[in-house]
């Protein structure tokens, strides 16, 4: 029987996957269909082990409270009947197959209906994005690496709808990667946090104000991108001394906490890298750049460049400096506001 589940279950994946081939290619303005198979693309991607879609939990939770209301009377004690018990009891299960569905590894055919999606997210029709983009963020959450997976489609249609001018992918792209959980993962992974950063700053440029209004609203979202990593983690000994094995712990095991140290330490040294590289690239951007992308530019190399412990690049240096005589207002007070944070930092800025 288990066996007889699954593989229909697979053989509706593949259904889903022939019909989102076959309206993509003959069909693209369909609203109503592409609705109703996104629906069904969730529900194959959620409902499993637990009926996620029906939030089946929250129901009898609810229904549950209602009903023993009436036996909690102040001041005295009242045995519940058995029927209420039998119910509370069957909440208690619904709990723990909650708590206890983690997401699952990814198939070939999740793969495939993961890039249905993404494909779909930057779609020209406003209700098919809005509906993929939903599907897409359930599927996200229940998939082991799916992030990952989705997240190189939606940068590369968002990077090449940007020079085209192709307004409704701008749109899709920026929603998908920035108003969901792509964002944290796209914040942390600077292989491609460049990438999307420079079709943001040029996506500011592009002449149509919903997208003007949208980069102007995500702009702050974006800087904090570049902020510094936190380097200092305050704990507590007791709670360490509580966590630890009691017994010692073999040379395999401390080994292996080196590695996993190592491995982290390497990736912060990595990306510190590769944010100090993009922001000099961004400071030849802005000294270029239309007023509107140098704004942008600016706000982001100042997140980007301005690194405590150690000394700001020099190119840095000199363009705050230059900047607070700029004849633009905006970015005037842009480079003034980030001349002033340096100043307050180091002590060495007039040897440059």
């Amino acid at each position: 029987m288990y066996n007889v589940v699954h593989d229909m279950r697979t053989r509706i994946g593949e259904l889903l996957h022939d019909i989102h081939e076959f309206l993509t290619t003959k069909q693209e303005d369909d609203v109503s269909c592409f609705t109703s198979l996104y629906i069904a693309y969730r529900t194959w991607f959620i409902d499993v082990g637990l009926e996620r879609s029906a939030h089946t939990l929250d129901r009898v939770t609810r229904l549950l409270a209602s009903d023993m209301h009436l036996y909690k009377v102040s001041g005295l004690r009242k045995d519940y009947p058995r029927p209420l018990l039998v119910r509370r009891a069957h909440v208690y299960h619904l709990q723990r197959l909650r708590h206890n569905s983690s997401p699952r590894p990814r198939s070939d055919l999740d793969n495939q209906l993961l890039l249905d999606l993404a494909a779909s997210s930057t779609s020209l029709y406003t209700e098919i994005r809005k509906n993929a983009q939903t599907a897409g963020e359930s599927a996200v959450k229940v998939l082991l690496g799916a992030r990952g997976l989705v997240i190189p489609p939606l940068l590369k249609a968002f990077r090449e709808a940007v020079p085209a001018n192709d307004y409704p992918r701008i749109k899709g792209g920026i929603f998908s990667l920035l108003f969901g959980s792509l964002s944290k993962t796209l914040r942390r992974d600077w292989k491609h946090a460049p990438a999307f950063i420079r079709a943001f700053i040029e996506a500011s440029t592009v002449d149509k104000p919903s997208i003007q209004k949208l980069v102007a609203s995500t702009t702050f979202q974006v800087m904090e991108w570049g902020r510094p990593l936190s380097r200092m983690a305050i704990v507590d000994a007791a709670t360490i001394k509580a966590l630890a094995p009691s017994e010692l712990v073999d040379d395999a095991t401390l080994e292996k906490i080196e590695q996993k140290r190592a491995l982290v330490q390497r990736k912060r040294t990595d990306t510190e890298t590769r944010m100090a590289k993009f922001a000099l690239e961004l400071v030849e951007l802005s000294n270029t750049g239309h007023w509107k992308l140098a704004s942008r530019a600016g706000a982001m190399v100042i997140s980007l460049g301005l690194r405590f412990d150690t000394i700001a690049p020099a190119s840095l240096i000199v363009q705050l400096a230059q900047g607070t005589i700029d004849p633009h207002p905006a970015l005037r007070g842009l480079y003034s506001g980030g001349l002033v944070a340096v100043c307050i930092s180091h002590t060495t800025v007039d040897e440059y």
